[in-house]
């Protein structure tokens, strides 16, 4: 018989305060609400999505905040894969997830990763239009919610976050809870800016 997967409430209270974070600070970054976070902690208890929001929040999977007691052969298949980054000193992890980037004519799927400094996107090497995208967090001028269009001319669905950058130019993510991604996105972006000032 195959054991339920429980969480290590444990572990992701000592990530939490290694970071200094409130439960309410791991929940905006995690896009979860502040009672999720606490049945997390408490009960080792969560959703796979809300599990697979806590790992990204810390940069892991969901499985490295797995309890060791229960059964490893158990998958969690919302699990993000954890992105190799080449992360400068003093840069951290903040959020992952699945995405897809307007590109032309083509909405390229992959995964994207925002770290203290930068946003990054990697697509899948399936697409037309393979290859990353950064776009670094102190040249971000606006965010904000946009609608999905078909070959990038028909809007059919209101689940895009258009970036902005210093330049002009326009990046188009369609991603799941995009109001929360704006939120943390703006957050680290004034911080960059006001590290880059000072």
């Amino acid at each position: 018989m195959v054991l339920a997967m429980r969480l290590d409430g444990a572990l992701i209270k000592k990530l939490r305060e290694e970071r200094c974070w409130s439960q309410e600070q791991l929940a905006t970054v995690a896009g979860l609400s502040t009672r999720t976070v606490q049945r997390a902690e408490n009960a080792g208890s969560a959703s796979l999505e809300s599990r697979a929001a806590i790992a990204a929040a810390f940069g892991l999977s969901s499985a490295e905040l797995t309890r060791k007691d229960v059964d490893q052969n158990v998958t969690d298949a919302v699990a993000l894969p954890r992105m190799a980054m080449d992360r400068r000193p003093g840069e951290r992890l903040v959020r992952q997830g699945f995405a897809n980037l307007q590109r032309g004519w083509e909405t390229v799927g992959g995964l994207i990763c925002l770290t203290s400094e930068r946003l990054r996107f990697d697509s899948h090497a399936i697409n037309v239009q393979p290859g990353r995208t950064e776009i670094r967090l102190a040249e971000i001028e606006t965010v904000r919610p946009c609608w999905t269009k078909f070959l990038n001319v028909i809007p059919i669905f209101p689940n895009s976050l258009a970036i902005h950058v210093a330049g002009g130019k326009e990046y188009r993510f369609v991603l799941w809870g995009r109001h929360h991604w704006k939120k943390i996105i703006l957050a680290q972006s004034a911080a960059a800016k006001a590290r880059a000032a000072g």
